[in-house]
C-alpha cells in the first residue's frame, strides 16, 4: 500500500533500491519481471486517472525508462509477459478486452500490436503453460477467462 516499487537482491538485502511512488495516482500498482531483459513492467494510474504502464531497469530504478499514460480509465491493469515473442499482455477485471503490445529492447519502446475482444465481461483473466499452446495452428498463447456464465 505503500505505492513504491522496491527491487530487493536476495544475495544482499541490505542494499534494497526503491522507487518512491511509481505511479502518482490513489490505485493499486502492478508489475511482472520482463524476463532476460532485466526490466521491471508496472502499470497504475497517474494523477489525471489516466491508466499508464512504465518499463524499468532493474538495477537503477530512480527514473523509468518508458512512462506511457494509455487510456481514461481508473481500472489496473494485470501484466503477463511471454518472454519467448516479447509480447506483454494487460487485462483489467470487469472489461472484456485483453490489449496486446510488444517490447523492443533496441529502442527502449514498448508498441501496441491490437487487442482481443470477447463476449461480456470477464472477471479473471490467465495463461495456460506454454504445453498447452497448439503451435500446429499458428497459436502463440492461450488465455483463459472467467465470465459471469463460465
Amino acid at each position: 500500500k505503500s505505492k513504491n516499487l522496491t527491487v530487493v537482491d536476495p544475495r544482499n538485502a541490505a542494499t534494497a533500491l526503491l522507487a518512491e511512488s511509481a505511479h502518482k495516482g490513489q490505485k493499486q500498482m502492478k508489475c511482472c519481471w520482463l524476463g532476460e531483459s532485466n526490466k521491471i513492467f508496472t502499470t497504475g494510474v497517474n494523477q489525471n486517472m489516466f491508466k499508464e504502464f512504465c518499463v524499468w531497469d532493474s538495477r537503477d530504478i530512480s527514473e523509468p525508462l518508458i512512462r506511457k499514460a494509455v487510456d481514461k480509465s481508473t481500472d489496473v491493469s494485470d501484466p503477463f509477459y511471454d518472454p519467448f515473442t516479447k509480447v506483454l499482455y494487460l487485462s483489467v477485471k470487469g472489461d472484456s478486452r485483453v490489449n496486446f503490445w510488444k517490447l523492443t529492447d533496441s529502442e527502449d519502446s514498448v508498441v501496441q500490436l491490437g487487442f482481443w475482444k470477447g463476449d461480456g465481461h470477464h472477471r479473471g483473466f490467465n495463461f495456460l503453460p506454454k504445453r498447452f499452446v497448439d503451435v500446429m495452428s499458428s497459436e502463440i498463447m492461450r488465455g483463459v477467462r472467467l465470465t459471469e456464465k463460465f
